[in-house]
């Protein structure tokens, strides 16, 4: 069902050649004074740090939930997966239907996006102040609810997009969602330090067993995280979904860094 042709777009293609789509090859040049230009637009940063915190807690979660069902739960490696694919079922609803109601119902980004982030702070405090209490059927229902408000990161990119320049739409999408991958590449080595500074020397076959304190104190450190991602999310500026870069920017003049 993906339109992958430019025909279907009612785009020209092989025009006097005869030979198919003609190619396009953008100088690295180019490429590097877009990613420059983008980077320079402090209206990216909001996004980008907001993404950065979201996927570092998200990215922790799912690195150390099956070992924390596992040691504090008593569970099987195979049982607690099961329960921790419930952030990520949720997702695969909540990530669309976000974007849904952003676009088609609401035509807004930044209420949708606040509201996710603080909701994803008030569970994950939750999560913390609970930690290893509720029964097992209550904690899928608070990871799945975690899911869901962490759809926000959908968000990110057209936000991201909608605040630079229309011809810097893929570089600036680009740009935002680098900023997840690095909250999750830099931040998975200190929480994984944080976890074994509070280990007792236990070990499962070969494995490493943390007390209830240490994943307290991991998780914590991504409460912080989501803390930092809802304040970042405070400075988002609203789209209305349409490229805002001429109203912030009523000097500049579009198409110039092209």
């Amino acid at each position: 069902m993906v339109r992958d042709r430019p025909e279907e777009l009612g785009v020209a293609v092989g025009a006097g050649s005869g030979s198919g789509p003609r190619s396009v090859v953008v100088p690295l040049s180019q490429v590097l004074r877009g990613i420059g230009s983008v980077l320079k637009n402090p209206y990216t940063w909001p996004p980008f740090l907001t993404f950065f915190c979201l996927y570092a807690a998200a990215g922790n979660l799912s690195l150390w939930v099956v070992p924390f069902l596992r040691d504090v739960y008593g569970l099987a490696t195979p049982q607690a997966a099961v329960y921790a694919t419930a952030g990520s079922l949720s997702v695969l609803v909540a990530a669309p239907a976000t974007g849904y109601l952003s676009d088609r119902v609401l035509g807004r980004r930044r209420p949708l996006y606040l509201g996710l982030c603080w909701g994803s702070l008030g569970l994950w405090g939750a999560f913390l102040l609970t930690l290893g209490q509720p029964p097992l059927w209550a904690l899928y229902g608070l990871f799945f609810a975690m899911g869901v408000a962490a759809s926000a990161f959908v968000l990110t990119w057209p936000i991201g997009r909608e605040v630079n320049p229309p011809e810097l739409a893929g570089l600036s999408v680009a740009v935002v969602n680098f900023g997840g991958l690095l909250g999750a590449a830099l931040t998975q080595w200190p929480v994984g330090a944080v976890l074994d500074a509070r280990w007792a020397g236990a070990l499962a076959g070969g494995a490493r067993v943390y007390p209830l304190s240490a994943y307290a104190a991991a998780f914590g450190v991504c409460s912080v995280f989501i803390l930092a991602a809802a304040l970042a999310s405070l400075l988002v500026r609203e789209t209305r979904c349409q490229n805002i870069y001429a109203i912030l920017n009523p000097g500049s003049r579009v198409g110039a860094h092209t």
